[in-house]
């Protein structure tokens, strides 16, 4: 049955069906395959019982005719002739009869009225002796069935006159067939004509299958009707999702009376309702911060554009911008702990708030810097705000589990222009701030765009432009740094790093480039750029037959990224890669501030099959604190460790203890910064697992195939 309703949407190839039409049309094809098949059922059954009827029917005429006319033969007896000619008149199917007189001829012939019996020659000596040897053979019943046509046909049977073959009455027993003899007087031919029976069969069934066909027709169309009221649900559950499609709050339910489409429209509220809790949730988290609950760069960079182009259109109210930085807030997270420095930053933000005003725009930039936006305020009263700042966040101690500490704050102010960008603006008050810290820190200064802080945005503003050009046009190039196993110099993998290409070629160093790029946002992009373009190149050295692993450096903002781990899985399957040939590398301050969304990260990546390595190990935050609770499988002692590790005792202890916690924690180390072969000796008795620098080999455009450790190397 499917294969007819393929056939059927053969006849509008491309074109979409609904459910419900496919359900009619599967519907009036069963109705008419059911029909078809009562109708041919019906038709075989009359065919069969006029078919049974008709033979039944001519032996039983032919039989009794035959005794009916046997007086014939022995005499011309009018009353047998009459009893006939009645028997004749009870069947009009009968046409005529004729008895034969053996091989002599027609005895005697009667047609029926309407009949011409002409139509039907006599029977010939040549037939009748045929007939009377068939008899003689054996043959008591009708031994001549002749059709003529579909429905007339004669019939011819003998006819048989039993004689006595003794007389005595004493013991004389008809049954006794030995007492008695058959003997053929002659033939009885019968002739019948089966078409009035016929028609009348042809107009019942005609009639039976027109009734067939209108209750199929009538019947379809009210279960259509029914079916339609009954699928009407699911046209409304595909309104429903075609608004959620749209964006639209899908419309509520109806009760269908239906147990499934009710559980269908019940679990979709739910899913709605997830789907909604979800969407709110992620777009907070993108608009917010997760740690003090304000806004976040990216909906800093939205307010004060939108700020701009108030001004932009004439708004009356003036509008100043605050960038405020703490002073020395690493001395929290370095004598206490960095889940101390969180509870730390949150009520600074609340007494942010409180100072600037509830009515005014606070935002968490990153780190432990904010902006303040302050609406309605002209360069006077944002000199004041900033004063004020300075002054009252320092006026009482900070609490944190009976500790207290005492910050300052650096604040940097500007009035916003609504002739340059969010990002020129940042950058003026990111200066002023630096100002601020250069006098002293402590302190606040109000920028006046001119002289020297002019040229200093202009260089701000050249590095950004030279970021997005670069980002545009494929302006980047990575070079490859050989990372070798201590114990015996074997090649384990490259550690990949970027430069920019200068206006005359040079290679820059992102030292000059990435800061600039973080403060406007840009980091996401280079990280993006930076992992399409290095498992490119790795996936090239596989197909050459060179494949060692790269080692990746990422940012804190796309470990913050919650697409970070799907373009990365994205990216192994379109390069065909096996994810144990990468490692990404996260800094230990990002993985440490940011811990709990760094760890679900670096967790989903570690079971992709990735490795990771925690980068510059050893700079502060309370490191061994963290250490135990970071997914990761690398640690990279930081350089300041190794550059004097050969003079300098207490430099070998920390690299001893770092080793020997890694070990426990079954993580393996990287040295940086190793300039000579004395210090690689020592980092291998000291049980350091790799090393890195400029006597491994300095980075080059192509990684290298193996590690030269002879004295020109040196």
């Amino acid at each position: 049955m499917r294969s007819w309703i393929d056939r059927f949407r053969f006849l509008t190839p491309g074109r979409r069906h609904s459910l419900v039409t496919e359900i009619l049309v599967l519907q009036l094809l069963f109705a008419a395959y059911i029909g078809v098949i009562a109708v041919a059922t019906l038709w075989w059954g009359a065919n069969w019982a006029v078919t049974h009827n008709v033979t039944r029917w001519s032996r039983e005429w032919v039989g009794n005719l035959g005794q009916l006319g046997a007086p014939l033969y022995a005499s011309a007896d009018d009353r047998a002739l009459l009893v006939i000619e009645d028997y004749l008149a009870q069947f009009p199917e009968i046409m005529f009869v004729r008895y034969y007189d053996g091989a002599a001829g027609v005895l005697f012939s009667e047609a029926a009225g309407g009949f011409d019996a002409g139509e039907f020659p006599d029977l010939d000596a040549h037939q009748l002796e045929e007939l009377t040897a068939q008899f003689e053979a054996g043959e008591t019943e009708a031994v001549l069935n002749q059709r003529f046509g579909e429905s007339r046909f004669r019939l011819v049977a003998p006819v048989i006159v039993s004689t006595v073959l003794r007389d005595g009455m004493v013991d004389f027993d008809l049954a006794d067939e030995a007492q008695t003899a058959a003997e053929i007087r002659g033939f009885v031919e019968l002739g019948l004509d089966f078409s009035r029976y016929r028609r009348q069969l042809v107009v019942g069934i005609s009639s039976a299958i027109g009734i067939t066909v209108l209750a199929l027709i009538v019947l379809s169309i009210l279960a259509s009707s029914r079916l339609r009221s009954s699928l009407k649900p699911l046209s409304e559950l595909r309104n429903r999702l075609a608004d959620m499609a749209g964006g639209s709050a899908a419309r509520p339910a109806e009760p269908s009376g239906f147990v499934e489409i009710d559980d269908i429209n019940r679990a979709l509220d739910r899913s709605v309702a997830a789907i909604d809790r979800r969407d709110k949730r992620l777009k907070r988290m993108a608009h917010y911060d997760v740690l003090t609950g304000l806004p976040n760069r990216y909906l800093l960079l939205e307010k004060i554009e939108s700020e701009v182009q108030r001004l932009a259109a004439g708004g009356a109210e003036p509008a100043a911008l605050l960038l405020i930085d703490l002073d020395h807030f690493s001395y929290v997270t370095d004598t206490a702990s960095h889940a101390a420095g969180d509870r730390i930053l949150k009520q600074v933000a609340e007494r942010l708030h409180t100072i600037v005003g509830r009515e005014q725009f606070l935002a968490r930039f990153e780190g432990d810097e904010f902006v303040a936006i302050l609406r309605g305020i002209d360069g006077d009263a944002a000199r004041d705000t900033a004063r004020r700042v300075v002054e009252q966040v320092p006026a009482r101690p900070f609490i944190d589990s009976n500790r207290y500490f005492t910050l300052h704050v650096s604040v940097g102010a500007i009035r916003i222009d609504p002739a340059q960008r969010a990002d020129e603006l940042l950058a003026q008050a990111g200066l002023a701030c630096h100002e601020a810290k250069r006098s002293g820190r402590n302190r606040y200064r109000f920028l006046s765009v001119s002289g020297q802080a002019q040229e200093q945005i202009a260089v701000e503003m050249d590095w950004l432009e030279a970021v997005k050009a670069a980002l545009d046009n494929d302006d980047f190039q990575l070079v490859f740094e050989p990372i070798v196993a201590t114990a015996d110099g074997g090649l384990t993998h490259h550690e990949v790093l970027l430069r920019l290409i200068g206006k005359g070629g040079e290679l820059i160093a992102p030292g000059e480039f990435l800061g600039v790029a973080s403060r406007f946002g840009l980091m996401r992009r280079i990280d993006r750029w930076v992992l399409r373009h290095a498992l490119s190149q790795l996936a090239a050295r596989v197909l050459c037959g060179h494949a060692t692993a790269f080692s990746i450096n990422l940012s804190g903002d796309s470990f913050s990224d919650q697409e970070l781990v799907g373009f990365v899985t994205e990216k192994l399957a379109e390069f065909q890669l096996s994810p144990e040939l990468v490692m990404l590398e996260i800094t230990e301050q990002v993985a440490v501030t940011e811990l709990a969304a760094a760890r679900d990260t670096l967790n989903q990546l570690r079971e992709l099959g990735i490795r990771i390595a925690l980068d510059d190990f050893g700079t502060g935050y309370s490191s061994l604190t963290y250490l135990k609770s970071l997914p990761v499988d690398y640690i990279k002692i930081d350089g300041a460790f190794i550059e004097n590790l050969v003079n300098d005792p207490a430099d070998q202890a920390m690299v001893r203890a770092i080793a020997e916690i890694a070990r426990a924690t079954d993580k393996r180390t990287i040295a940086e910064y190793v300039g000579n072969r004395e210090t690689l000796e020592l980092l291998r008795s000291l049980g350091i697992d790799s090393a890195q620098g400029h006597y491994i080999g300095r980075s080059q455009p192509t990684p290298s195939m193996a590690f030269d450790a002879s004295p020109e190397t040196a």
